[in-house]
């Protein structure tokens, strides 16, 4: 037998909390909501304490914020809980996000997943790259229709470092009023100096400014190795203020996702 409780105020204005028990596996999972991201922190006890991205909210990590907390049994099915949560992240309707990664596999299964998600719900979406072939290949090796698909637009941006933002959002503006559209910009380029940090962070400044004209999500993709490790703190500051969702994504840490107030 399992009983569930509805979101529900607490006396705090605006958190909400919803709860779901399985009485018969004795087992239940309680997510607590917040209505803006707040700044967060906590402490890890017991014998056998299992988390899932609690390592964020560690002092020296760059994450102040977050937007939801999710508590259930510590097992690998309990944590599996928290993914509602993750998905919940799918139901975002127009937001501006930024990928870091470092060219795992993993990376693309994330952007591959967000333009099959987004074609399955009749969006028009795009994908910029160097090697237009090799991006149709793999995924159509994903399972993503790629055959005469009208929804599938594959950007062919150039090998040199340059403002290429016009030739999507150009291309944006062309479909219906009402279309709505999921974009990935890949940046694979050296930001090896303060100029191409600072001319980046300008462009993505400047679509973000623009956003309210784009009806859907805009995903931002930038490998870490190619960016200065010098310049790398200072350019991701520079992206948080411009982007609404940060995701991280290294073979290492996994993924971590947050978002900006």
């Amino acid at each position: 037998m399992a009983c569930t409780v509805d979101l529900m105020k607490l006396p705090i204005q605006d958190i909400k909390i919803g709860h779901w028990t399985d009485t018969e596996a004795n087992t239940a999972c309680t997510v607590i909501r917040f209505p803006k991201s707040v700044v967060s922190s906590g402490v890890v006890r017991g014998g056998a304490p299992a988390t899932r991205e609690f390592e964020l909210l560690a002092p020296e990590r760059t994450v102040e914020n977050i937007d939801a907390v999710v508590i259930s049994g510590g097992s690998a099915f309990g944590l599996a809980s928290s993914i509602g949560v993750v998905e919940f992240l799918e139901e975002l309707d127009h937001t501006h996000i930024v990928l870091f990664h470092d060219g795992n596999n993993e990376t693309k299964e994330t952007e591959y997943n967000f333009i099959k998600k987004g074609l399955e719900n009749g969006q028009h979406c795009f994908y910029t790259t160097q090697k237009p072939q090799k991006i149709l290949d793999e995924m159509k090796g994903f399972g993503i229709n790629t055959e005469n698909n009208e929804l599938l637009h594959i950007v062919e941006i150039p090998e040199a470092f340059e403002d290429y933002s016009k030739m999507i959002l150009d291309k944006v503006e062309g479909l219906p009023e009402e279309a709505k559209i999921r974009v990935i910009s890949t940046h694979y380029f050296d930001f090896d100096t303060e100029e191409k940090t600072d001319r980046m962070a300008e462009i993505e400044q400047c679509v973000d400014d623009g956003f309210e004209k784009i009806n859907g999500n805009f995903l931002c993709s930038f490998e870490v190795s190619q960016i200065n490790q010098n310049l790398r703190d200072r350019f991701l500051n520079q992206l948080l203020e411009s982007h609404k969702a940060i995701i991280f994504q290294t073979e290492e840490k996994g993924t971590e996702v947050f978002t900006t107030p």
